[in-house]
């Protein structure tokens, strides 16, 4: 099925602009960390020494801007996937209840050639789904009586296991 491209709902707009916002906070604070730590090994603090609390301090900046920054874009996504998904849902039980209305039409048109009435004909509908409804039924009563035959079987293996214990026994 081909989906159109549509516009996100406003709640998947308003995710993606703050998402959008919180990346450029990310790229405002990893540009302020890098001029920080740019300025500290320029007064000669030794890096390759102190790696490890560099390191920690790009990810305690950073790290939580763009883990929100993609949590919000993902949780925009999925809203707009969401709604495009119950938009094409809602589109195609129209179009199920459009085809159904033409089938009935197309009925009543057969049965009309056919030289029976409207009311003929919906008559004859409940009669053909009591029949299938019997026919099931009948199908149910048939896998009951199995059931029980099995469960007979069963209980007189079990009785003959037990007498031939007690016949072993003696």
């Amino acid at each position: 099925m081909h989906t159109e491209k549509t516009k996100p709902g406003k709640i998947a707009l308003a995710l993606y602009i703050i998402a959008a916002l919180f990346a450029v906070i990310a790229l405002f604070s990893l540009y302020n960390v890098t001029t920080y730590i740019t300025s500290l090994a320029e007064q000669g603090m030794d890096l390759q020494s102190q790696m490890v609390d560099v390191i920690m301090y790009y990810i305690s900046n950073c790290a939580a801007w763009i883990f929100d920054a993609a949590a919000l874009f993902g949780l925009g996504y999925l809203i707009h996937k969401l709604t495009n998904k119950k938009a094409e849902d809602d589109q195609m039980m129209e179009i199920d209840t459009e085809a159904e209305t033409e089938a009935g039409a197309e009925e009543a048109q057969e049965a009309a050639s056919e030289g029976e009435t409207t009311e003929e004909a919906q008559e004859k509908a409940p009669e053909e789904a009591e029949e299938q409804t019997t026919e099931e039924g009948e199908a149910a009563e048939a896998a009951t009586e199995i059931e029980v035959i099995g469960e007979a079987t069963e209980d007189k293996a079990e009785e003959n296991a037990e007498a031939s214990k007690k016949d072993k026994t003696v």
